[in-house]
C-alpha cells in the first residue's frame, strides 16, 4: 500500500503546467495562438479594413455637376425695341410704313418703329409753307380729343427757309401754340429723310395704325373736323 501512493505521487508530479508529461511523444501543446504578425488584421476579410488602394469615397465633384446658370438670362431692352423686324412697304394706304428717324427737340434719337402699338399722325412740311403752319395748329386741336394717338411733326426748312435744326424744332411749340404735338427735325442739312416722307409736296400728313399700317395720306392743309373723322374711323 505504501509502495502504491508513492508511485501515484511520483506520476503525478511529472506534469508541468502545460499538461504535457515530460519525455513524452503525444499530446497538443495547450498554447494561445501566436500574435499576428505586423500589418495583419488578424482575420482573412479578403482586404484590409482600410483599403485605401482601390475606389475612394465619392466626393463633392462641383466640376461636372449642374449649375444655375444665371450669367445667360437677358438683360432688360431698354432700347425700345419692338422685339421684332417691322418693314416698311410704301407711303400710300395699306401700306407698313418705313421707320421714320430724326431727332425729337430735345436733340434725343427717334425711331417712329418704337410707337408700335399706338396710331400716330405724322405730319410732314416746312415752317415756311402756309399748309404746313395750318396743319400743324389744327392738328394740335384735334389732339385735345385723341389722347390715345401720337402726333408728330417732321419739320425740314423753319420760318426763315433754312435747315431747321434743334434750336429751331424747340421753339416750334411755343411759337405756333402747339405743345401737344412733338415736333422732330432731321439732323443732316441734306433733308434726305424729309425728302423720301414728304413726296415732293409741301406738307404731307399720315394717318398710322398700331401695326405700323398707314390708313390714310394726303397733302395740302388738313382740317381740324378732317383729321378728327378719321381718327375716329381708326378706332371702330
Amino acid at each position: 500500500m505504501r509502495t502504491l501512493l508513492i508511485t501515484m505521487f511520483a506520476l503525478g508530479c511529472g506534469k508541468d503546467n502545460t499538461g504535457i508529461v515530460p519525455g513524452g511523444g503525444g499530446g497538443t501543446p495547450n498554447t494561445l495562438p501566436d500574435d499576428p504578425p505586423p500589418g495583419s488584421t488578424g482575420g482573412d476579410t479578403g482586404h484590409s479594413a482600410d483599403d485605401t488602394g482601390g475606389s475612394t469615397s465619392p466626393t463633392d465633384d462641383t466640376a461636372s455637376s449642374p449649375t444655375d446658370d444665371t450669367a445667360d438670362t437677358s438683360p432688360p431692352d431698354d432700347s425700345g425695341d419692338t422685339g421684332f423686324t417691322i418693314e416698311g412697304t410704301g407711303w400710300t394706304s395699306g401700306n407698313v410704313a418705313y421707320n421714320l428717324t430724326a431727332m425729337n427737340a430735345s436733340g434725343v434719337p427717334f425711331s417712329l418703329h418704337d410707337l408700335y402699338g399706338s396710331k400716330v399722325v405724322v405730319m410732314v412740311g416746312h415752317l415756311d409753307v402756309a399748309t404746313t403752319t395750318d396743319t400743324l395748329q389744327n392738328m394740335n386741336i384735334t389732339a385735345e380729343d385723341h389722347s390715345d394717338v401720337t402726333f408728330l411733326a417732321f419739320i425740314g426748312r423753319g420760318a426763315d427757309g433754312v435747315h431747321c435744326g434743334i434750336e429751331c424744332a424747340a421753339a416750334v411749340s411755343s411759337t405756333y401754340d402747339t405743345p401737344r404735338v412733338q415736333v422732330l427735325f432731321e439732323a443732316s442739312s441734306t433733308l434726305a429723310t424729309h425728302s423720301e416722307w414728304i413726296r415732293l409736296e409741301n406738307t404731307r400728313t399720315y394717318v398710322i395704325d398700331t401695326s405700323m399700317e398707314i390708313d390714310w395720306t394726303t397733302t395740302g392743309t388738313v382740317i381740324a373736323g378732317q383729321l378728327d373723322n378719321k381718327l375716329d374711323d381708326l378706332s371702330r
